[in-house]
């Protein structure tokens, strides 16, 4: 009976750690696309300002105000990422 008990048990956190497991590459994939985008948006960026006079500065402060909400996004991302490691560190020693 304790024995089945145990299996069970054993069966239980071995399927919460695959499914966190699962999480966590859900995750890495986000944060990686994630963190690929804010590159590409920062290089377009760059070659965009290097190119402009006055008025099209002015147009360009504007498209880093959208960079710095992507790059917000991206803050997110890796704050999901520290909360899931800390639960899965939570479920390893529970």
């Amino acid at each position: 009976m304790e024995r089945d008990s145990v299996e069970r048990e054993s069966r239980e956190k071995e399927t919460k750690i695959l499914s966190v497991n699962r999480q966590l590459e859900e995750l890495q994939d986000r944060l990686a696309e994630s963190d690929r985008l804010r590159s590409q948006q920062q290089r377009e960026l760059d070659s965009y300002a290097n190119s402009q006079d006055d008025v099209g500065k002015n147009v360009c402060c504007l498209a880093l105000s959208v960079s710095l909400v992507k790059f917000l996004t991206f803050i997110n991302l890796f704050v999901a990422l520290l909360v899931f490691l800390v639960s899965l560190l939570c479920l390893m020693f529970t």
